[in-house]
């Protein structure tokens, strides 16, 4: 699962960007800097619900999602 090799190079404070996007890769290595690697991370929109009252958004829909934003730290 190549998601979780881009889990562990954000935790790491690497930047990344979907489909070799290197210009989100480079503003989230710098935003990683500027917040002490806490609290970024990169994430694309996925499948949104627009209900009134109830609107979601599912996102990172490959894994791609730093595991320095959670709440708890997950498996693996």
């Amino acid at each position: 699962m190549p998601g979780l090799a881009v889990q562990r190079l954000m935790e790491q404070g690497y930047g990344f960007g979907g489909e070799g996007d290197w210009k989100t890769s480079a503003l989230l290595r710098v935003m990683k800097i500027m917040a002490n690697n806490k609290g970024t991370s990169f994430m694309e929109d996925y499948t949104y619900h627009m209900e009134s009252g109830n609107e979601l958004v599912l996102g990172s829909h490959m894994l791609e999602i730093c595991p320095t934003i959670s709440a708890t730290r997950g498996l693996g």
